[in-house]
């Protein structure tokens, strides 16, 4: 019991002692603190009492404008659904309708490659005919032809006698009127008239059975670009967000197939061709004038995705190098999708493909077909013997093949061309026989033609110095020409063959020839050497 008591008056005189330290000043400290924390309470309770009236305020906005906007939306989910559903439909309609296109496009190739490889046979035989006709004109054993020799002999004279006249009626240069620079291309008329059966046939059947079960929605230009830009009106940043332009090309990838699969660039003589068409005219509305519009790529994707995969195809199975014609349409062609497309360029891996596979058919050709035969310059110089009528035709095929080759100076790149046209033409096959021809003026006139047709920049002088050349590969050529000139003077013009004045004008001929070459030295050293 004492303890206890004795306890409790400890504890009593504890809490007496921390009474005491209580002031004034510290009750006085307590209350600001407490009312200082009470005052943040009420202004946070303050401010989110404002921010709910304000998000109320704001929640109620957007509930009258979402409201207001449901008609919209509702408008909009039901054309996304449409356009779900359609596209789903188009997709499952050109995945069992390209298989169609593949066969037609690939049957249309091979109806042409088949005309091609009867020309091309037909003038590798001609070829392998005159020269045992040749061989048999300069053997003392003269053997008889076999009659279906002479069948061939008969049908070839008949076609050179039709490109004759057709090259006399027609403004050509005067060496272009020789044997030679004809392609022998002709058909008979039976062979042209199952090749159109053949043709429309074909045709026939794709228009019967490519679009005959599929309803106008899904083939029309017009119906398929009125719904992308219905698309485009209602939500524009959605529209571009999905990445519409660059899916459009693919889309309408297989109905421009179609559309394009009669066309053959190498017959065609319309470089423009293509913005003749329907479905180019309709993409072309298609475009914003707007510049920042990605669908001002629409075309020039579809060109070098669609258009330039089938001018491959064209090129390495069609085009015949030895066609002028063919040379100059597709050139043509071509210079103008380069100038016209900023997607037919250099880092485009179809527009490279192309120019390889046209650089590759030149070497092919080179290969397979350039053949100029060599026999002794007496032999060629009987211009009435079997043998120089032989040469000089193979001669100026080869010059045909060379002018064919500089008509794509603007598509091909200048080290490409200088190589096709004078490394592997000029330098190889045509100075050699230049060298086996008689040493005249004719012979320079034909020099002048080939020179002539080089790119005029290729042919300009140094300026720094007369000595140096921009083009030394044709360093032979112009040994060659200085020679003719001075067997013109020894053979001609002192055997009196020739008086003074021809002379003299033969020379001018010459020196100007050396300028067009850029070799500005010789002309010099000819005019020093003859008294010019």
């Amino acid at each position: 019991m004492e303890i206890e008591a004795t306890d409790e008056k400890a504890i009593s005189a504890d809490k007496l002692s921390s009474l005491s330290q209580i002031t004034f000043l510290s009750i006085k400290d307590n209350l600001k603190a407490n009312l200082s924390s009470f005052e943040a309470t009420h202004r946070s309770n303050l401010n989110e009492y404002n921010m709910t009236v304000e998000n109320l305020a704001a929640n109620k906005t957007d509930l009258e404008n979402l409201q207001k906007s449901k008609p919209s939306l509702d408008k909009q989910y039901a054309f996304y659904q449409e356009l779900k559903a359609y596209l789903t439909d188009y997709i499952d309609c050109y995945n069992e309708k390209i298989v169609e296109i593949e066969k037609s496009e690939q049957k249309w190739i091979e109806l042409y490659k088949e005309r091609c490889s009867r020309v091309l046979n037909r003038r590798q035989e001609n070829l392998r005919d005159q020269n045992a006709e040749t061989s048999i004109s300069l053997s003392a054993n003269k053997k008889p032809l076999d009659s279906a020799h002479q069948q061939r002999i008969k049908q070839r004279e008949n076609r050179r006698n039709l490109r004759r006249t057709r090259r006399q009626t027609e403004c050509r240069h005067s060496v272009e009127l020789n044997e030679g620079f004809s392609t022998d291309d002709e058909e008979s008329q039976e062979d042209i008239e199952l090749f159109e059966q053949q043709k429309q046939d074909l045709l026939k059947q794709l228009r019967d059975n490519i679009f005959t079960d599929v309803l106008e929605d899904f083939y029309s230009f017009k119906l398929i670009k009125k719904r992308f830009e219905k698309w485009k009106t209602l939500n524009e940043e959605n529209y571009k967000n999905a990445y519409v332009s660059l899916s459009l090309p693919k889309l309408f990838s297989p109905l421009i197939r179609v559309d394009l699969i009669d066309w053959n660039p190498l017959e065609n003589e319309s470089p423009d061709y293509l913005e003749k068409t329907d479905w180019f005219k309709e993409l072309l509305e298609f475009q914003n004038q707007n510049l920042s519009d990605d669908d001002l790529m629409l075309v020039p994707y579809i060109v070098e995705k669609v258009v330039v995969e089938k001018l491959i195809v064209v090129a390495d199975s069609l085009y015949d190098p030895f066609s002028t014609k063919q040379s100059r349409n597709f050139s043509n062609l071509i210079i103008n999708l380069v100038k016209t497309y900023p997607t037919i360029n250099g880092q485009s891996i179809n527009t490279k493909k192309l120019i390889e596979v046209i650089i590759a058919k030149f070497k092919r050709t080179f290969d397979q077909e350039i053949f100029v035969p060599l026999y002794s310059k007496q032999l060629i110089q009987q211009h009435s013997s079997e043998a120089s009528i032989f040469f000089y035709r193979q001669f100026y095929s080869c010059a045909k093949v060379f002018s064919n080759v500089l008509l794509w100076q603007d598509v091909l790149s200048e080290c490409v061309l200088k190589e096709l046209a004078i490394d592997c033409l000029l330098n190889r096959h045509i100075l050699i026989a230049l060298q086996n021809m008689e040493p005249n003026i004719q012979t320079i006139e034909i020099i002048e033609y080939l020179v002539k047709k080089l790119p005029k920049n290729w042919l300009e002088a140094n300026i720094e110095t007369t000595s140096t050349m921009n083009l030394p590969q044709l360093l032979s050529l112009i040994r060659l020409v200085r020679r003719i000139a001075d067997q013109i003077h020894d053979n001609d013009f002192k055997q009196k063959k020739i008086d003074s004045s021809q002379f003299r004008e033969q020379i001018q001929t010459i020196r100007k020839l050396f300028l067009t070459m850029g070799a500005s030295d010789q002309a010099i050293a000819l005019s020093n050497a003859y008294d010019l």
